[in-house]
């Protein structure tokens, strides 16, 4: 798991807060695996993070476009 550390210094590589790249990289990658492959840590620490921040993922259903068979 990382730790406070690793938090603080992606914010000071990024030059912003964690939330906002959290949500940046959430609506790039669509999941918490990708955001956490992309940061380095672990999807868990992601979950961490969000949960700190205070941001709850959701899953929408929506309907399949149908294909003209």
């Amino acid at each position: 798991m990382a730790t406070p550390n690793k938090l603080k210094r992606i914010e000071a590589e990024e030059q912003r807060p964690m939330g906002v790249i959290l949500k940046e990289l959430y609506a790039k990658h669509g999941n918490q695996t990708r955001v956490a492959r992309e940061l380095g840590v672990s999807q868990g620490t992601v979950s961490t993070w969000l949960k700190q921040l205070g941001y709850q993922e959701w899953t929408v259903i929506v309907p399949r476009p149908q294909l003209p068979f």
